[in-house]
């Protein structure tokens, strides 16, 4: 397995089991406050490793890379999180793990309409049997628990097709910075778009979590 084929399918991984990690946070803390934390946190880890292991000089990155990650941080950090996670409150989160995995089906949709490019017999098999695939087995899990609801389908696939458009985005708009930059950029402009809705929640009652010492 080359090195790069091993990354994604750690990054894959990774989404995976957060998950349930989102689940059971939500019982806690609001969707957006949530986000906004684990989008901080990120950012404080991520901007000094860019800077030593990289020399990111931010002032000098170039409004098209600064417009690059904003666009990117607004449809991975900020809707795809805030969607799924709305979708884990609405539904299991066996049925949020399934709708995900039509993200590839759905890329090479988009890829199709959005870059034009070409879909051979292959690749319409592949979307057709995810579909079907994922409907299957999204009817046989409600009925078995009965913990989903067609709220959390629609949110799912609003943010299925938000990590779409990102690599639809990325593909089409290159942003041309190395890796530690690149996902710090994600992680500030993600902490700014969220920054507004997590004062919004922060200072509703939904927040008597923290004065009641459950977290």
């Amino acid at each position: 397995m080359s090195r790069g084929v091993l990354l994604i399918v750690l990054s894959m991984a990774c989404i995976g089991a957060s998950i349930p990690l989102g689940d059971s946070m939500m019982i806690k803390l609001p969707v957006w406050l949530f986000t906004f934390m684990t989008i901080f946190m990120a950012l404080v880890i991520l901007i000094p490793l860019s800077i030593l292991k990289e020399k990111t000089q931010w002032l000098k990155l170039g409004l098209k890379n600064y417009l690059g990650m904003f666009m990117q941080a607004l449809l991975t950090a900020t809707l795809y999180t805030v969607f799924t996670l709305y979708g884990i409150i609405h539904a299991s989160a066996i049925t949020v793990g399934i709708v995900s995995s039509i993200t590839p089906a759905v890329v090479l949709v988009l890829s199709f309409f959005l870059l034009n490019e070409k879909l051979n017999l292959k690749k319409i098999s592949s979307i057709i049997l995810a579909v079907v695939a994922v409907l299957i087995m999204n009817l046989v899990g409600i009925q078995d628990n009965g913990g989903s609801s067609p709220l959390g389908m629609v949110y799912m696939l609003l943010a299925v097709l938000s990590i779409s458009l990102f690599f639809i985005y990325a593909k089409k708009f290159s942003v041309e910075l190395p890796p530690f930059t690149l996902a710090a950029g994600l992680a500030l402009f993600g902490t700014l778009q969220t920054l507004p809705m997590a004062i919004v929640e922060f200072n509703s009652k939904d927040m008597a979590v923290f004065s009641s010492g459950m977290i």
